[in-house]
């Protein structure tokens, strides 16, 4: 009884959905799947991507942009291929060592796929799927320079056989100018993998070791249309030189239209692409019928102009000193839900919550000595609360208070629990981290004059 080639099926459905050109040297590389560009803006560039990556997404692309992420961030996608083909990317990223962290996983997967003999008998099932699990960091070099490094588990499958190797990735940005960037990295670089096929190790299947580098520039600001245009070239080992141009035009209301052209690859030589980015986003997905990935993230920003809460608004007329309340709030929730065979149910879940609060961020010494006829108080402020009228009585002062203070308080919260079932008994465990800050932060602008009568002259 004759089978279907079950390698080549799967081999030849990874390669023909990279992103690289068609056209590949003898001797092509193994785990095609790195090649696929990770994340819907990324691929509606066209993959010009390395020198605008910045946060959590940079663990896909350039380990130098994880120096931008602040507080904890999530990215994920799901792409359905064929209709037994998927491909995911999940990461998430927070501050550690002065630097930013990410721990993320990306795989390309089958479900079963019936295998039929000569003439069309089912004669069983077989799968295969890739994995790539991965570590970054990533710091600030100075002023203009961010440089990072990766490291990688890397692991393919195909029906009973496996082979698993490692790899690392070295990444860097340069900023000259707040619009201006340049972006280089190295991705893929280890050894061989070898597939142990009955018992006996077989031939070497060599990583698709890729470098990629460019320019980008931005243009506009967030109040306003704006965007970004990148230019950057891949060279990927067996393959053709690819070269990328990617633009991208924002608006202010959280739309953002994509579009890229790729000059030597004649698979996908234009790509496009929409984005809306909503102050409260949910996700909610099932992955496989083992698998549940859900995720939620709540964003507000609040503006209180004058801060009437503080007494912050503007006493008299011709006066400069006011100020605002200004507040970011946000809160996530992530959880990944596994069922393992019939008795093991896993749910591991992450959170945080944070959002400064900002007092009259917008005063400044000047505004107490603007040079202004009326408002002009000599760089002081002027206190007369305790200069008539005795107890219960009090003057208004010209502006207000001359601290500026804000603040912030944030938790992060990582939990894991496990089930496992046999017979009528039930066996539960897991552990949870949980870690809560606070800062604080008071600086009194210029000195206070105080008046007041003599006790004499009360």
């Amino acid at each position: 009884m004759n089978r279907i080639p079950r390698r080549s099926i799967l081999s030849l459905a990874l390669l023909a959905l990279t992103f690289a050109p068609s056209q590949a040297a003898a001797d092509p590389p193994g785990f095609a799947f790195l090649e696929v560009p990770a994340g819907a803006r990324a691929s509606a560039l066209g993959g010009a991507y390395v020198s605008l990556c910045e946060g959590v997404e940079s663990a896909f692309w350039n380990p130098a942009g994880l120096a931008a992420v602040h507080g904890i961030q999530v990215v994920g996608s799901h792409v359905e291929f064929l209709q037994s083909l998927r491909h995911d990317q999940f990461a998430v990223a927070g501050r550690l060592l002065g630097g930013g962290t990410s721990a993320g996983i990306r795989a390309m997967y089958s479900e079963a796929i019936v295998e039929r003999d000569e003439v069309g008998n089912e004669v069983g099932s077989f799968g295969g799927h890739d994995l790539e699990f991965s570590l970054g960091y990533g710091l600030a070099a100075g002023q203009a320079w961010r440089i990072g490094g990766s490291a990688q588990v890397l692991r393919e499958r195909i029906a009973e056989s496996a082979a698993t190797t490692m790899a690392f990735g070295a990444g860097a940005t340069w900023e000259p100018l707040p619009s201006l960037k340049a972006g280089l990295s190295l991705e893929h670089l280890g050894p061989a993998a070898r597939y142990r096929i009955g018992g006996e190790r077989g031939q070497p299947v060599p990583l698709p070791m890729a470098g990629q580098a460019g320019v980008s520039y931005g243009f506009g600001s967030p109040m306003a249309v704006g965007g970004h245009v990148a230019v950057e070239a891949r060279l990927t080992r067996g393959e053709s030189g690819v070269a990328m141009v990617g633009g991208e035009i924002t608006h202010p209301v959280g739309a953002a239209l994509g579009l890229g052209v790729r000059a030597g690859d004649r698979i996908a030589p234009v790509s496009y692409g929409v984005g809306w980015k909503l102050p409260t986003v949910r996700l909610d997905y099932e992955m496989s019928q083992n698998h549940r990935l859900t995720g939620s993230m709540n964003y507000r920003h609040i503006n209180s102009t004058p801060d009437t809460t503080n007494n912050a608004q503007l006493p008299f007329p011709g006066f400069a000193t006011t100020g605002s309340q200004q507040s970011t709030r946000w809160t996530t929730s992530e959880s990944l839900r596994s069922t393992f065979g019939s008795s093991l149910v896993n749910e591991f879940r992450v959170g945080a919550s944070g959002g400064a609060t900002l007092f009259s961020p917008e005063l400044e010494p000047g505004m107490w000595g603007s040079g202004a006829t009326l408002g002009n108080q000599g760089g002081y402020r002027l206190n007369f609360n305790s200069a008539c009228c005795g107890t219960g009585f009090q003057l208004t002062n010209p502006g207000l208070n001359s601290t500026q203070s804000s603040r912030e308080a944030s938790t992060k919260v990582i939990e894991n629990a496990a089930t496992w079932a046999k017979g009528s008994h039930n066996l539960s465990f897991g552990g949870s981290f949980v870690e809560a800050n606070v800062w604080l932060q008071n600086q009194t602008l210029v000195p206070t004059a105080n008046f007041g009568l003599l006790a004499s002259e009360a």
